[in-house]
C-alpha cells in the first residue's frame, strides 16, 4: 500500500514537472514565433498637401493582421508619383483613396492641371467681354485689349491716326490668340455657372503681355470655334505700338 502511495506520489510529480514545461515552452512560443503580419507602406516624413510623392518619402512596415486600413497601399510602387490630397504625418499609413494621379482632381488645386512651362493667369470678365457665361473650361479664345487716350503725345494717337486734339483715340488689338481658358471663377467651369473671372493658360512671354494689356485697358475675350486654330486675318498691331 505504501508502495502504490509513493509511486502515485512520483507520477503525480513527473506530471506536474511534464505539465510545466510544456506550458514553458508555449508560452515561449507565442512571444517568439511570429504573430501574423501583413505589409503596408507608411509615411517616413511628414507629406504636405499637394505633393507629388517620392519614394524617399516612403517605407514598408509590417504590422498586426487586422491593424491595416482596407485601403491601405501595399506596395511602394502603388505610391510613387501620386499627389497627397491633404498633410500625411510620419509613420500614418498611405491610403491610396486619399491620392490622385497628377493632373487628375486634387480637390480644387489647379497647379497639376497646368502644362509644363505654361502659366494661369486670372482676367476679370463682364458678360460683355465673357461672352455672356457661353464659355466652359477648355473652350480657347483670343484677347483683345481696347485703349483711350487724352494725351495728344502718347503714341497712340499716331496709330489711330488723330490730328483732332477735341478727339479722343481708341485702338482695339488682338495681343494674344488661340489661348486655352483653365477654369472660370473660383472653381472649375461646369456647363451653366455663373462667373466673372477667367483663368487663362499662357506662356511666361504671354503672361507679361496679359498683365500689362490689363493695366493699359480693358480686356475682352473672343471666342474661336472648336478645332480653330489658325492665326486671324486681321493684322495684330505689336505689343511695343500699344504697350510702352
Amino acid at each position: 500500500m505504501k508502495k502504490t502511495y509513493i509511486l502515485a506520489l512520483i507520477s503525480a510529480l513527473l506530471c506536474g514537472v511534464l505539465i510545466y514545461v510544456f506550458l514553458g515552452k508555449a508560452g515561449k512560443s507565442l512571444t517568439e514565433d511570429e504573430i501574423p503580419k501583413v505589409k503596408i507602406v507608411v509615411a517616413t516624413c511628414e507629406i504636405a498637401p499637394y505633393t507629388e510623392i517620392s519614394d524617399d518619402m516612403l517605407e514598408v512596415k509590417l504590422i498586426p493582421r487586422g491593424g491595416e486600413h482596407e485601403d491601405a497601399a501595399k506596395k511602394i510602387d502603388e505610391v510613387v508619383g501620386l499627389i497627397s490630397s491633404s498633410t500625411i504625418v510620419e509613420g500614418e499609413q498611405i491610403i491610396l483613396s486619399k491620392l490622385s494621379s497628377p493632373g487628375g482632381d486634387v480637390g480644387n488645386s489647379l497647379s497639376y492641371e497646368i502644362p509644363e512651362g505654361m502659366r494661369a493667369m486670372t482676367v476679370a470678365v463682364s458678360a460683355v467681354s465673357g461672352l455672356d457665361q457661353h464659355l466652359t473650361q477648355g473652350d480657347r479664345v483670343d484677347t483683345l485689349l481696347n485703349i483711350t487716350t487724352e494725351d495728344p503725345e502718347a503714341d497712340l494717337w499716331k496709330i489711330a491716326g488723330i490730328k483732332d486734339v477735341s478727339l479722343t483715340p481708341s485702338v482695339t488689338a488682338i495681343v494674344l490668340e488661340d489661348i486655352e481658358i483653365a477654369a472660370l471663377g473660383s472653381a472649375k467651369a461646369q456647363s451653366g455657372d455663373s462667373y466673372t473671372t477667367a483663368t487663362l493658360l499662357v506662356t511666361p512671354e504671354q503672361s507679361l503681355v496679359l498683365f500689362s494689356a490689363e493695366l493699359k485697358g480693358s480686356i475682352c475675350l473672343s471666342l474661336r470655334g472648336h478645332g480653330d486654330s489658325e492665326p486671324g486675318n486681321t493684322d495684330i498691331l505689336k505689343v511695343s505700338e500699344i504697350l510702352p
